[in-house]
This record gives C-alpha cells, sequence and structure tokens, in this order.
C-alpha cells in the first residue's frame, strides 16, 4: 500500500469516526398508569435524570393515548410543551431536546387512555455516556 493510499484510508476513518453519533443510552423514567378519565400527572424527573438529557421517549402501552398536553419544566424555571395529541397504543413518541432545553425538572402529563379502557405512559430518556446517580437525603 503506498503512502498516498494510507494516507487517504486514515482520513476516511477519522472522517466517519467525527461524524458518528455521539453514543447514548436509553433509562427508564416512569409508568403512569391512566384509565378513561382526565387526569394530571407529575413525573419529577430531577431524581430520575442528570443535567444533560438528549432525548424523551413516551410510549403508550395497551391502548391508545389522548393527551391534551405533555409539558417540560426545566432548571431554570422555563416550561416547554413537548407535545399534545394521540399516541396509538404500541407506538413511541420521540422528542429530541433542543441544547439549551436539555436539563429537565419535571414532566406534566394531561392524558387518559382513549376508547374507555386502561393502558400506560411509558417514559425513557436518552442520555449521553455513563450515569451515576447519587440517591437524595
Amino acid at each position: 500500500m503506498t503512502k498516498r493510499a494510507r494516507l487517504l484510508a486514515l482520513t476516511a476513518l477519522f472522517t466517519l469516526g467525527a461524524a458518528a453519533p455521539a453514543l447514548a443510552d436509553w433509562m427508564p423514567v416512569s409508568q403512569i398508569p391512566l384509565d378513561a378519565g382526565r387526569s394530571v400527572n407529575i413525573v419529577d424527573a430531577s431524581a430520575a435524570l442528570p443535567d444533560r438529557v438528549e432525548a424523551l421517549s413516551f410510549r403508550a402501552d395497551n391502548t391508545d393515548v389522548v393527551c391534551r398536553s405533555v409539558d417540560g419544566i426545566f432548571r431554570s424555571g422555563m416550561t416547554m410543551r413537548l407535545f399534545s395529541g394521540v399516541m396509538p397504543a404500541g407506538q413511541e413518541k420521540v422528542i429530541h431536546m433542543i441544547p439549551v432545553h436539555r436539563d429537565i425538572t419535571r414532566i406534566d402529563l394531561h392524558c387518559r387512555a382513549a376508547n374507555g379502557g386502561a393502558g400506560d405512559i411509558l417514559i425513557a430518556a436518552n442520555i449521553q455516556g455513563p450515569v451515576t446517580l447519587v440517591p437524595a437525603g
């Protein structure tokens, strides 16, 4: 292999490594049981999550879920609507967090199970790198 070919191969390898996304892990946050009645559920994410969340995942289990609103509250005190609408059973809604809103402390869900059934919303967070959580207290 010539010197030029080796240089091109190394350049390609480094370029691919730089373009690869950062490794992240999905971490369960909460499971919210729902029925057909309207409900407000508040998930305190400050104890369960690190300061940097790349994305949040919401999955409806056992039934379709209707959400009037799902809002994120951040350490700065700001609130942002994450989504509203219908989540079909078994499908996942992934919300990618923008850089200034990765420090989520609370999630407020105004959701109910559709069609008179009962089900759950499973919430998970995509975090970057290894996380060590220290229990409060």
